[in-house]
């Protein structure tokens, strides 16, 4: 607030946007805890109208759900409402979560410092969100699973007897008969796990000592509480954790394995453990928890969509491009012997987040009059747009990726183009009389001694030539023009 006397907090309008700037409509705004007056009540912030707005004499959080479900959030604007400045929030905190079984994520902390809200009334404050690095919760169907790098993945600060990596005391992996052992028990000492690539971190998975040694009660040491750090480089670290406990009791199975999760999922390569309380001695064995995207199968689709597609019958080739409903993408491949090859790749950041990673398509069809080789898919066809009669290709689409599996088949077909295929001639005749003065001279002197009206009928002839105008069919085994509709 920017006054933090104040004793109610007001917001016009409450707008976010995708990446791309589409503005995605909120519903079911409620304020758990907030008291508002009649009229400024919490949906209020998402009808539209600056005019309106929300008010909590509580000062208690709003909390809204995205109308079209799940979003990549790009920006979000604030709307000063109407009454005094001295309401306007000026330190707040943005978090998302992807159902109301799931924890609440931070999206945008801005509780640290003063925020530049305007002083004027029903002004915008628009704020980009930086969802690049560690804090964008991914939006795609996820699975949890434990990920144990390999010994030689990990680093220590001190090793007990110097053992190198792999050897003796330096054996951290979950399933060591081991565990890592630092050279001393002192706050501070660490370990380095690296997940090989950058991974959607939301936990770490610790366990006691193992059993072998000669040491007597070798299970009773353990880790009580780590700080948990990530970096992707090894150099500028973010803390994630300032003290989480691991649970562990000293003299239980040194089986039992304890699943911890982070207030936040990060993204990151390499999660650093700092040791701040221990029992007996500083001994540890971890892996990292892990959120993946579930592998799914592609339904065919009863859809079509345009692509632009140039294929040049002399260098064999075809380059194109087009969108659909997963995103944005560009065509390239070999257009040889009435084939196409072709690779659709889709570019990273448009379309549909949840379907749309950046990944390629194979598609393989091959020439043929559409409607003869899938009759019993006509009636389709003629929905789709395509005429009888129209030559296309046929074949089918394929995937393999680690979101993705999936194949089904697919055609591609030219739009008709309109030709002169003749002329019709129309002729018209029409009858015109006209009125015509004749001079008689009756006495045979040379001059006109009366004037006689005299009717005379004449044909009138014209002729018009109107062109005949076809629909021809693109011959494919050719050199084809930009063709269009590529229906999957």
């Amino acid at each position: 607030m920017r006054d933090p006397c104040c004793n109610c907090l007001q917001i016009a309008q409450l707008v976010v946007f995708d990446v791309h700037g589409t503005s995605l409509p909120l519903t079911d705004a409620t304020n758990p805890g907030g008291r508002n007056p009649p009229g400024e009540e919490p949906a209020k912030a998402l009808d539209g109208t600056p005019t309106t707005k929300w008010l909590d004499f509580h000062r208690e959080a709003l909390e809204c759900r995205l109308a079209k479900g799940a979003a990549v959030l790009g920006k979000y604007m604030l709307v000063t409402a109407n009454d005094c400045p001295e309401r306007d929030p000026i330190r707040w905190v943005l978090e998302g979560r992807n159902s109301a079984a799931d924890p609440w994520r931070v999206l945008d902390d801005k509780s640290g410092a003063d925020q530049p809200m305007p002083d004027a009334r029903f002004a915008a404050h628009e704020v980009v969100l930086q969802l690049t690095g560690g804090h964008q919760p991914s939006q795609l169907p996820s699975i949890e699973r434990v990920l144990n790098p390999p010994e030689e993945a990990r680093q220590y600060s001190s090793v007990w007897e110097g053992d190198a990596i792999g050897q003796g005391h330096a054996r951290s992996m979950l399933d060591s008969p081991q565990g890592w052992s630092a050279g001393q028990n002192c706050v501070g000492e660490w370990m380095v796990i690296d997940a090989g690539n950058v991974v959607r971190l939301i936990g770490i998975v610790v366990t006691t000592r193992g059993d072998s040694g000669t040491w007597p009660h070798v299970a009773d040491q353990l880790v009580e509480t780590l700080r948990v750090e990530v970096s992707d480089n090894g150099v500028a670290w973010l803390e994630v954790s300032a003290g989480l406990d691991t649970g562990l009791k000293p003299s239980e199975d040194s089986t039992r394995q304890a699943h911890l999760r982070l207030p936040t999922e990060v993204r990151a390569r390499l999660v650093r453990l700092t040791v701040l309380a221990w029992h007996a001695h500083i001994s540890l064995r971890a892996g990292l928890l892990i959120a993946e995207e579930e592998e799914v199968g592609l339904q065919p689709r009863d859809t079509a969509h345009e692509i632009v597609l140039q294929p040049d019958g002399v260098s064999g080739t075809a380059v194109g491009n087009g969108f659909d409903t997963v995103g944005t993408f560009n065509v390239s491949g070999e257009f040889k012997m009435a084939r196409l090859c072709l690779t659709k790749q889709y570019v990273l950041g448009t379309g549909d987040p949840r379907e749309n990673s950046g990944h390629a398509v194979e598609l393989r069809l091959i020439a043929s009059e559409l409607h003869a080789a899938l009759p019993e898919r006509s009636a389709e066809l003629l929905r789709w747009g395509a005429p009888l009669g129209v030559v296309g290709f046929y074949g089918t689409w394929h995937i393999r990726t680690r979101k993705y599996s999936g194949d089904a088949e697919m055609c591609l077909w030219l739009p008709p183009v309109p030709v002169v295929i003749g002329y019709t001639i129309t002729q018209t005749v029409t009858n015109v009389q006209t009125v015509q003065s004749v001079a008689i001279d009756t006495d045979g002197d040379g001059k006109a001694d009366t004037m006689m009206q005299q009717v005379v009928n004449q044909q009138v002839v014209t002729q018009k030539q109107d062109a005949v105008v076809g629909i021809q069919m693109q011959n494919v085994m050719g050199a084809l023009p930009q063709s269009r509709m590529d229906a999957v």
